[in-house]
């Protein structure tokens, strides 16, 4: 790309305020998303692939059993892993559908 940032000015309009914070809301996300995921991490006890080892993860989610609070690590992490890569992905609509329609309360 050859400029590296494009100049206006949020607060001149009701559209530059919603173009700023759509931004912002964008970058606090991803940000969220791995603090969250480094919370995540910390919380399960031994391999990510064995359930067994989500049981401190499971009771501070509040989740019905390991398998879920393994399932919710685990759709967070591939969500994080496609939005944080600059590699060439593909399906990252659905991922963030897939996420938001799991997940939502």
């Amino acid at each position: 790309m050859a400029i590296g940032y494009l100049k206006y000015n949020p607060q001149a309009s009701t559209h530059g305020k919603f173009v700023q914070s759509t931004i912002t809301s964008l970058k606090l996300g991803k940000r969220s998303l791995a603090d969250v995921l480094g919370f995540m991490v910390q919380m399960i006890d031994g391999d990510t692939a064995d359930a067994a080892n989500y049981t401190v993860l499971k009771d501070a989610l509040g989740a019905p059993d390991n398998a879920t609070a393994k399932g919710i690590f685990d759709e967070l992490n591939s969500l994080n892993l496609k939005l944080t890569t600059d590699a060439s992905v593909v399906e990252v609509h659905a991922a963030l559908e897939q996420a938001f329609n799991k997940l939502a309360i």
